[in-house]
């Protein structure tokens, strides 16, 4: 099982019935999908059946390593925003 993380501005909203078909393949094949945005929670997303995660101007792997929570893949307009991905265990 892979955890993919989706950007949503610019990236899942600017197509998001491509993104919600990936979700579900991604998810009938046994991944786990999240959106992980830039956002605060200040600024809502309104996406049904996934999970959210804010990281109110973080980079976003290292927030998400913070929170003991980091996906394998990501998916994201603007790579910048997601930051050193090198704490990942080695494959």
């Amino acid at each position: 099982m892979k955890i993919f993380g989706i950007d949503y501005d610019q990236t899942y909203s600017d197509d998001p019935e491509l993104f919600d078909a990936f979700i579900k393949i991604a998810r009938s094949r046994g991944h786990h999908v999240v959106i992980v945005t830039f956002r605060e929670e200040t600024q809502p997303i309104n996406v049904e059946g996934i999970e959210i995660f804010y990281t109110a101007g973080k980079h976003k792997a290292p927030y998400m390593r913070s929170i003991g929570y980091e996906p394998d893949i990501w998916i994201d307009d603007y790579p910048e925003l997601i930051g050193d991905t090198r704490g990942r265990d080695a494959l």
